[in-house]
């Protein structure tokens, strides 16, 4: 495809089959926010470090970190 419309977070990741030459922010008024969660899986190896991971997710440093990558 010559263009693509994903959210923009998806911008940052690394890509071998292609690379994103520009992109343009569409206004939030034209769109419904998409909500984003983090979960634990049964596949986890470790259920404990998992569970800190994702309440770190809501700690302020954390969020500050999701808004730079576009979450």
């Amino acid at each position: 495809a010559d263009i693509g419309i994903n959210w923009k977070g998806a911008i940052y990741w690394p890509h071998k089959e292609y690379k994103v030459l520009d992109y343009k922010e569409i206004s939030p008024i034209l769109y419904e926010p998409r909500k984003v969660t983090a979960i634990i899986t049964s596949y986890s190896k470790n259920e404990k470090i998992a569970k800190k991971f994702l309440d770190f997710l809501l700690t302020p440093s954390s969020q500050k970190i999701l808004r730079k990558w576009g979450f």
